[in-house]
């Protein structure tokens, strides 16, 4: 991804606006896969613009703290929200072929995800994880609460509501049977593809 934001530019056979999609759909996607491994491993090496050194050494290498991790994948998301069109086809993209590439709602929902992820009690001041310091020293996991970071995560899971660009799927049609419609509703997010409820998807026939 890193590779990519440095040299789209050499990409001449897109116009302007399309280059630009890209870098920021690059952006979006490595802050995705920074996500997955902050999920599965916690705190791991942020290293941001930078390609890894092929002369880097292991053992004077270390994960970055949880702060210096969701600092980066949110500010970087920021980035891509500004840029991202709400639809692909905004910048010249096709529906159908083209769906599912990343968007400023997929971007604003993983803001939301990760911010969650943040506040939650499993990293914030979660005792189990004091005395961890990394390499450098610095201590990996936050021992302080801070009931900021739930409020962070709120207003960015709103800031996503407040488009009112995605919306709750229905039932095609009302039986009048509260508990049936309310199954229909949901069979339909997975049967109705491209449905107003899919914000950042892949349907496979």
């Amino acid at each position: 991804c890193t590779l990519v934001i440095e040299n789209i530019h050499l990409n001449q056979e897109d116009n302007e606006s399309v280059r630009e999609y890209m870098k920021a759909e690059a952006r979006f996607m490595r802050a995705f896969y920074y996500f997955c491994l902050f999920r599965t491993y916690g705190p791991v090496i942020v290293w941001g613009d930078q390609t890894a050194p092929s002369d880097a050494v292991g053992s004077q290498l270390d994960r970055g703290t949880l702060e210096e991790n969701i600092s980066f994948i949110v500010s970087e998301l920021d980035k891509c929200i500004e840029v991202l069109p709400m639809s692909i086809t905004e910048v010249g993209l096709q529906e159908g072929s083209d769906m599912g590439r990343a968007t400023k709602g997929a971007a604003m929902a993983l803001k939301s995800r990760v911010l969650l992820s943040a506040a939650s009690p499993l990293y914030n001041g979660n005792e189990l994880y004091a005395g961890m310091t990394n390499y450098f020293g610095k201590e990996i996991f936050p021992q302080n609460y801070d009931a900021q970071k739930w409020e962070e995560a709120k207003m960015a899971a709103k800031d996503l509501i407040d488009l009112n660009y995605y919306s709750l799927v229905q039932a095609d049609q009302a039986s009048g049977d509260k508990f049936v419609d309310g199954i229909r509703a949901y069979q339909n997010i997975f049967f109705k593809q491209w449905n107003e409820e899919t914000i950042w998807g892949w349907w496979m026939n």
